[in-house]
């Protein structure tokens, strides 16, 4: 009897091992993501849309360098947003069928020099790391930019420090950071044009992908729902649901 009793209890334990993991996964984000608004703001959208459907989100900040190789080994679960061409550099990785929102990067000079779009190629530029968006543009354009292992409030220091001419940034970024930073952000010029837009996918281990159709559900619900709280992204988030 007591040994009927013991497989019982393990058997229970191994069910509630198993539906516990089911019902969590750990989402991370960059370190010193609640520097930024814009990026807290996609953040906490994508953990709030995963909660609304009964999933527990364990929030994991890890450092540029290494956060979508941590996915990418299973170390961790997902990533709050990603570009579809980050995602396809990484095997063991899924997407959201829809993009969670779309940006549009731009140049950013400061307004006491002059940079001339037409001849990009003669300027010193610079970038977060690991954005294979972007690389796959300045390999399109034949333009070479620096990758730095920085946020992006370090990005906009190190363009005052006049140490590059230019950086490049989603917009939301650079709104967030000019009114984090107003005396920061004064002496600087953003460009008209688009540098490149691109949609921004959900990214997700494929052992969780069971969990895709439930979190998908949670996403959809939340853009279309009240997005007041996110003032910063609102305008870039995929209310219509477009494919892409």
């Amino acid at each position: 009897m007591r040994y009927v009793r013991s497989i019982f209890l393990c058997l229970v334990g191994l069910v509630c091992s198993v539906v516990s993991k089911a019902e969590s996964i750990s989402l991370v984000a960059t370190t010193g993501y609640k520097d930024v608004e814009a990026y807290k703001e996609a953040v906490e959208f994508v953990a709030d849309s995963i909660q609304s459907v009964g999933i527990t989100v364990k929030l994991i900040e890890l450092p540029r360098k290494r956060n979508a190789a941590e996915v990418n080994n299973g170390t961790f679960d997902a990533l709050p947003i990603r570009g579809l061409e980050d995602a396809q550099e990484f095997p063991n990785v899924i997407t959201s069928s829809i993009p969670v929102a779309f940006t549009n990067f731009r140049m950013m000079w400061l307004k006491d020099k002059t940079v001339n779009g037409s001849e990009i190629h003669k300027y010193s530029g610079a970038i977060v790391l690991n954005n294979a968006t972007l690389q796959a543009r300045f390999k399109k354009v034949g333009l070479k930019v620096t990758e730095v292992n920085v946020g992006y409030a370090e990005l906009l220091k190190l363009l005052n420090s006049k140490r590059v001419d230019y950086v490049i940034m989603p917009e939301e970024i650079i709104e967030s950071l000019k009114a984090a930073s107003p005396k920061l952000a004064e002496g600087v010029q953003v460009s008209e044009s688009i540098f490149v837009r691109t949609p921004l996918y959900f990214t997700m281990h494929k052992k969780h992908k069971d969990l895709m159709v439930k979190i998908e559900e949670g996403l959809r619900k939340s853009l279309k729902g009240d997005l007041s709280k996110y003032p910063f992204i609102r305008h870039s988030l995929n209310v219509k649901l477009e494919k892409e």
